[in-house]
């Protein structure tokens, strides 16, 4: 969550310059936000995990590795489609 308060008023003001929609900036900083969550050296959410479930975490990232390669796919489809994977529903409710 912090990051998020970094990030973003950072890098804001660039994408409206820019023209990218603040919906769709959003969407690619949660999803940036996610998959550092679960990547080494900083993923807190694969030392947690390693800590509970009293795994190493080599084998733990290896395990890992297929959700995060999915997750990248996401991000680039998200990136390279905005308009029919983000905001598509926006625009139908009018935002």
């Amino acid at each position: 969550i912090a990051m998020i308060f970094i990030i973003v008023p950072l890098f804001f003001p660039a994408t409206e310059m820019l023209g990218i929609d603040p919906v769709h900036f959003g969407m690619v900083v949660v999803l940036c936000w996610g998959i550092g969550q679960q990547t080494p050296p900083v993923g807190a959410a694969l030392f947690i995990t390693s800590a509970i479930a009293k795994v190493d975490m080599l084998s733990l990232t290896r395990a890992n590795l297929p959700f995060i390669g999915v997750m990248l796919l996401v991000l680039l489809a998200v990136i390279l489609f905005p308009e029919i994977l983000v905001l598509s529903v926006p625009r139908a409710l009018g935002l």
